[in-house]
Formats: structure tokens, sequence, C-alpha cells
């Protein structure tokens, strides 16, 4: 199998569960309507990203889960599996009864299936990094690792542009009766796409000589430190993902009180540039390296996260468009250039479930919560610019573990079996 076709495999698995999950953020607002109780409106608004953020909390559940697969049978399992798995709450959140229908199991219904949402984006992120990063040659393994932010752009994007047209060419009332299902039962036909590619894959089946009985239980007693180096570094960009690309419609049209068509629109230029500039961030990091290339992007987010956020405040789509860039700016350089480093931590028989949980915590903790924290600072507190205020924390906390954890200060940015014996090219392409 060719490199563009393990490329191609990699991505669109990202792609699809990125637009499953990252369309119920995206239409947040039709849930708290149809799905918890109408006599509270801010407590069902805030019970709505809560449903968001438990499908982000499930998401280390779901490393662990196939982290054991794909350290135990195959990468190729862990991946075909995932996909498959996302396909079926996805489909039925569009055919949910609401709460007119059915009352108090609607909302538990509602929350079981972002469950079992967040169990399969939890298995695809950390199973498709590994996987394209071992693929990849040793000199282009940035280029290479950064196709998975790829992928999960371009499925933010697609969610995007569906909402954006569905909201568009159905008007309110229409919306929060049915017009939400749409985006949702849409998905079976990615669904399909991801099927057929996956099958395409390299059968990777593990030696038994190499397999570990519990691969999760060997990480996090021998690997704590870095489980909690990866998660504390990946904080900076989960947080920039769920408030610069979810929370920020939401929150630009109870703010800047512009209609949701547009919020969509100008979020729709930070996602589309952030496919292509994350793709900059791993040739980047192949170059000057991959700790170097993330410190820069999260020192510029603890200077810029405020002014981009005023200036999104103003309502003026040049100001916003001109927001949207910084943020794509700063989100494809540190997401282009994670893989590649992340995946280094961790021997190869215990991998996927390292990076899966690890990484999959960071999203559960920083990105899950950062909208329901958001949204409950902004609402109860009053407090406009939350959303800057918890992204410069995220960028602190980040900055913080590149200069002072160990592991980062002696990396040689390699995986650790390019130091057990030399690796050509020829046969990692």
């Amino acid at each position: 199998m060719g490199m563009r076709k393990i490329i191609v495999a990699g991505a669109v698995g990202n792609a699809i569960d990125f637009y499953d999950f990252i369309i119920y953020g995206y239409l947040a607002s039709y849930f708290a309507a149809n799905f918890f109780s109408p006599e509270y409106p801010v407590a069902a608004m805030l019970a709505s990203y809560t449903a968001f953020a438990v499908g982000l909390i499930m998401r280390p559940i779901g490393g662990i889960l196939f982290g054991n697969i794909g350290d135990r049978l195959s990468r190729k399992s862990a991946l075909q599996w995932s996909v498959i798995l996302m396909a079926l709450p996805t489909f039925l959140v569009g055919l949910l009864p609401t709460f007119s229908d059915i009352g108090i199991a609607a909302p538990i219904i509602l929350f079981l299936l972002r469950m079992i949402q967040g169990l399969a984006v939890g298995g695809e992120y950390g199973s498709s990094m590994v996987y394209l990063v071992e693929k990849a040659p040793i000199n282009r393994r940035g280029f290479i690792g950064s196709f998975i932010s790829f992928g999960s752009a371009m499925g933010f994007f697609l969610g995007a542009a569906v909402c954006l047209t569905v909201t568009s060419v159905i008007d309110s009332a229409s919306m929060h009766a049915w017009g939400w299902r749409i985006p949702f039962l849409l998905s079976i036909i990615l669904t399909i796409i991801g099927v057929i590619v996956r099958r395409q894959l390299i059968d990777d089946k593990i030696n038994p000589d190499e397999r570990v009985s519990a691969p999760v239980r060997e990480v996090i007693k021998n690997k704590p430190g870095a489980v909690i180096t990866l998660a504390l570094t990946s904080c900076c960009v989960n947080v920039s993902s769920y408030v610069g690309f979810v929370y920020v419609v939401p929150w630009l049209v109870q703010q800047a009180h512009i209609p949701q068509a547009k919020a969509l629109s100008v979020n729709m230029v930070s996602i589309f540039l952030c496919i292509f500039i994350s793709i900059l961030g791993g040739m980047l990091s192949d170059r000057i390296g991959r700790i170097r290339t993330i410190k820069y992007a999260a020192w510029f987010f603890a200077i810029m996260a405020l002014p981009i956020f005023q200036l999104l405040l103003t309502g003026e789509l040049w100001l916003m468009i001109l927001a949207s860039i910084l943020i794509a700016l700063g989100q494809g350089i540190y997401q282009g250039s994670l893989a590649a480093l992340v995946v280094t931590l961790f021997p190869k028989n215990i991998r996927v479930s390292g990076v899966g949980f690890s990484y999959n915590l960071a999203v559960g903790i920083f990105g899950g919560l950062s909208p329901l924290i958001a949204e409950y600072l902004v609402l109860d507190r009053q407090l406009t610019l939350a959303p800057a205020y918890l992204l410069i924390g995220g960028a602190m906390i980040s900055l913080l573990t590149l200069y002072i954890s160990p592991l980062w200060r002696h990396s040689d940015e390699r995986l650790p079996e390019d130091n057990v014996k030399p690796i050509t090219t020829q046969q990692l392409a």
C-alpha cells in the first residue's frame, strides 16, 4: 500500500468521526430546546453542553478500549471498528424522539449515544496518529503525521458547512422542529465511504511475541510521566479546538448578537485555513523540530487569545475574519506538529494504548469541559471574554510542560525503536 493511500486511509476516518461528533456542538442550542425542560432555558443550555462534554469525557475510555485492540491485534482492526462504532449512534441521534415526546427518557438516551460516540472518537484519534507516524519515513514524520490534523479539521469543516447550509435554507421554526436532524442523518453517507477506505489498510497483525497482556496497565504502571506530559502538552490545542472552533459559534450568536449563519460562516474561514496550515505546521516541525514549533504556537495563543476574542466580539465581518485567520494560524501550527512528537513517548507494544489514553484524557478534561465552563462563566458570571481567558490558561499549562518536563528536555524526537537499530527511509516507506 503506497504512502498516499495510507495517508488517505488515516485521515478519512478522522474527518468522518469529527464530522459526526462535532455537529452536536454546532447545534447545541437546538438540543437545549428539544431535549431538556423548557422551563429553565439557562439550565437547559448548560445541560446541552454537559451532553457534549460527556462524549469527550468518554474518549479516554475509548483510547483504552481501542488501544487494547491496536496493541494486541492490529492497528488496522482498531481503525476499522472505530468508524463502524461511530456510525450507529450518530444516525440514531437524528431519529431520537424529543423531551416533549418521551420526557426524561429523551436526554438519557441522548447522553448514552454521546457516550458511545466518545468511545469511537477516542479510539480513532490515537490509533490513526500511531498508524501514520509509524508508517512514515523518519525525516517526514511531521508532514505525514499532520494529516491527522488535516482529517479532523476537514471533519470540522464538513460539519460546519452542512450546518450552515441547513440553517440557511430552513427557517428557524422548522430547524427547531426537525431541521436539526438532517446533519446527523447525512452522516451515513460518510460512514460508508470510511468503511470502504479502511478495508484497504495494510494488515499489520501484532506478533504474538510482542504482545502485552494488558497494555493500558503497562502504560499506567511504567509510563505515568509520559501520560501526564502528553496530556498537559495537549492542553492548549484542545482548549483552542473546542472553544475556538465549537463554542465560538453559539458564543458569537449570544454575545456579538449576530445570526447563526454569519457565525458559522466566520468559523468556517478559520477551519478551512486550519486544514492547510496544519500541513505547514507538520512540515515546519520536520525542519526546526517538533518541540520548538509547538512552543511558538503556544506562545502565540498566550499573547493573542484576548485580542482574537475582542475582534470577534465586534461583530464586524472583516475583523471577525481576521480573528479567524489568527485562530487557524495558531491551531494549525500547533496541531500539525503534535502527532509526530507525542507518539515518541511510548514503546511500540503499548503505543496505541499510551497515546490514545493520554491524548484523550486531555481532550476529556481540557476540551470537553471548556465549552461548559465558558458557558457558565459567560451566562452566570457575566464574564463575556471567558473563552479567551480559558485559552490563555491552556496555553500557559502547555508551555510550562514543554519547558520543564524532563521527557521533553531529553527528547531526540524519534521513536524508541529508531535508537535500537538503523532504519532506512526505504524500510519505513
